[in-house]
């Protein structure tokens, strides 16, 4: 009851602030990062809660080894410097381990912009204030692509190194996006990661704008292959601080 007065409560006051603001771009649901920056004199925070699932099919025994049910909360905080650069943060924290993953800081530059094309550039370096995973740096090129109106594709492509593998991987996910109506939008993706052999995933998400600056979503996915099983679903939220209203 209080969580349904608490959302009643935050809903109201979101559409009184919302009134007249520019769309909300977020980059929930999906693994693809989207080449838009917010404006200057905006923060975003984009959060959610993943539940996973991993089994090891070649240990058929049960062992908490091989099929380990976990959940994971994680936030991406975005700042806006202008419409073509913004800095943005993002941790994770695993409540079963009492575990938070390095988290992450950065920034994302817009390159070129017309009516059709989009492509920006993110980098990203690891900070082990809050963990001791290994250290990171990555490099994403960042594109999307407007068929028509309402159907779109992102791709995204990326580099990390870590000193730990000596080396580098690559990255890369594959996005289509529909959006039917201004509130209602959907995507499926492909995505993999790897050092030279890939791991590839798939997800299949909807998200939905109760107001201007407020998005929820859900999404689930996952990789399925003769060795293992590899599943997950996601709820989260987006929202949009704008404070250039104020100046």
């Amino acid at each position: 009851m209080k969580m349904i007065r608490f959302l009643f409560v935050f809903y109201f006051f979101a559409s009184l602030f919302s009134i007249g603001q520019s769309a909300l771009i977020s980059e929930r649901p999906g693994q693809a990062l989207s080449p838009d920056c917010i404006e200057k004199g905006s923060i975003q925070v984009q959060m959610g809660l993943d539940f996973m699932n991993y089994k090891n099919k070649e240990r058929p025994t049960i062992n908490l080894l091989d099929s380990i049910p976990t959940n994971k909360h994680n936030t991406v905080i975005r700042f806006g410097l202008g419409k073509k650069f913004e800095i943005n943060s993002s941790i994770n924290y695993i409540p079963i381990k009492s575990f938070f993953q390095a988290s992450l800081i950065g920034f994302k530059a817009s390159v070129f912009k017309n009516k059709k094309q989009n492509i920006a550039i993110q980098y990203n370096t690891s900070l082990h204030i809050l963990g001791d995973e290994e250290f990171i740096n990555s490099v994403k090129i960042i594109t999307s692509h407007s068929l028509t109106n309402k159907i779109g594709i992102g791709i995204n492509t990326g580099l990390e190194f870590s000193p730990e593998l000596e080396g580098f991987s690559t990255n890369y996910v594959l996005s289509f996006s529909f959006n039917p109506c201004k509130k209602f939008g959907m995507v499926l993706e492909s995505y993999g990661k790897g050092v030279g052999e890939f791991k590839s995933y798939w997800d299949v998400g909807v998200g939905y704008l109760i107001t201007p600056l407020l998005q929820v979503d859900t999404y689930f996915g996952g990789h399925n292959s003769t060795k293992e099983l590899d599943l997950f679903i996601s709820g989260g939220l987006t929202y949009r601080f704008d404070f250039k209203d104020y100046e």
